[in-house]
C-alpha cells in the first residue's frame, strides 16, 4: 500500500512539472510572438500615434539626455535611475520613441496577462481600460513596473521602485517568497547607496521638484480614509503572497495616484477575476465621463 502511494505521488509530481513546463513553454512562444510581429506593430504605432504635448516630450524623452541632472526638469519626479532605464528610446526620433514606448507598454502588459493565464477577455478589458488608454494618451510610462511582476526578482526591483505608487508593496511578497531573504536585503541596500553615489541627494531634488507641482485635479486616491483598506489587503497579500492584494494595498495607502497608475493592478485583475474586472472597467469609465 505505501508503495502504491509513493508510485502515486510520483506521477502527481511528474505531471505537475509537465504542466508547468508546459505553461512556461507557451509563456516563451508567446513573448516570442509578440517580438516576431513588432515591427509592423511599432510602423502601424508610427504612423497612427499623434505627437503632442505630453509627459514623454516634455518630460521622459529628455531626461536620458541628462542621466545624471534629470531634476534639472522641473516636471520630472521620479528615481533618477529611470533615465537609464529610458536611454534606449532617447536614441530615436520623438514619434518614433513614442512608438517605442507604446508598443513596450502593450508588449510587458501581454506578457503580464500571459503569465496570470489571462483570455482573450482580460486582454480586451485590459486594452480598451481607462488606466492603459490614459497612460497612452499621456505617453507615461508605468507599464515599467510591469516588467517586475512578469519577471520577479531581485534583479527587477529596480522597475517596480521606479513609480511606488504602482504597486511597490508587492515587493514584500517577493521578499516573503525569497529563498535567500539576506541577499535579497543586501541588494536593495547596496542598490540604493549606489544611487545616492552617482545621482548626490537626490531624494531631496525630487522632492523640491514634486512639492513644486500642482497634481490635485488628476489625483484619484482616496488617501487617508483609504488607508484601513489598505491595511487589510497588505495583511492579506502577506499572508497569502497575493500580490494583486498588495498592489490594491498600495494605491490604498498612497497619497496619490493618477489613472495610469492603476494599470499593473486592473491587468492582473482581469487576468484573474474577469467579472470583477468588468463591473472595474465600467465604474472607470462612467467617472472618466462624469
Amino acid at each position: 500500500m505505501e508503495k502504491l502511494n509513493n508510485i502515486k505521488e510520483y506521477f502527481s509530481t511528474f505531471r505537475s512539472r509537465m504542466n508547468e513546463r508546459s505553461s512556461s513553454d507557451s509563456f516563451r512562444e508567446f513573448a516570442l510572438a509578440l517580438l516576431v510581429t513588432s515591427p509592423v506593430f511599432i510602423l502601424l504605432l508610427y504612423i497612427f500615434l499623434p505627437v503632442a504635448p505630453s509627459d514623454w516630450s516634455r518630460m521622459f524623452y529628455v531626461v536620458p539626455k541628462i542621466p545624471l541632472h534629470p531634476y534639472q526638469i522641473p516636471s520630472y519626479n521620479y528615481p533618477p535611475w529611470l533615465t537609464i532605464i529610458l536611454f534606449p528610446f532617447s536614441i530615436f526620433s520623438l514619434r518614433f520613441s513614442q512608438a517605442l514606448n507604446a508598443f513596450a507598454a502593450f508588449f510587458f502588459l501581454s506578457l503580464l496577462i500571459a503569465r496570470y493565464k489571462g483570455n482573450w477577455v482580460s486582454f480586451l478589458l485590459t486594452f480598451t481600460s481607462v488606466p492603459f488608454l490614459s497612460m497612452l494618451g499621456n505617453v507615461n510610462v508605468d507599464w515599467i513596473v510591469a516588467v517586475a511582476f512578469v519577471f520577479p526578482s531581485i534583479w527587477t526591483l529596480p522597475f517596480a521602485l521606479v513609480k511606488p505608487q504602482v504597486g511597490v508593496l508587492a515587493i514584500l511578497v517577493w521578499f516573503k517568497r525569497s529563498e535567500n531573504k539576506v541577499a535579497f536585503i543586501l541588494f536593495l541596500v547596496l542598490f540604493l547607496l549606489a544611487t545616492l553615489l552617482i545621482w548626490r541627494d537626490w531624494p531631496l531634488l525630487m522632492w523640491k521638484n514634486i512639492s513644486g507641482l500642482s497634481l490635485g485635479h488628476i489625483n484619484s486616491s482616496f488617501f487617508p480614509w483609504s488607508v484601513p483598506i489598505g491595511a487589510s489587503l497588505l495583511y492579506h497579500a502577506w499572508k497569502k503572497e497575493d500580490e494583486l492584494a498588495a498592489v490594491g494595498a498600495t494605491l490604498c495607502m498612497m497619497p496619490y495616484f493618477a489613472w495610469q497608475s492603476l494599470i499593473v493592478g486592473f491587468a492582473i485583475l482581469a487576468a484573474r477575476y474577469k467579472k470583477i474586472a468588468l463591473v472595474v472597467w465600467i465604474l472607470l469609465w462612467i467617472d472618466y465621463f462624469v
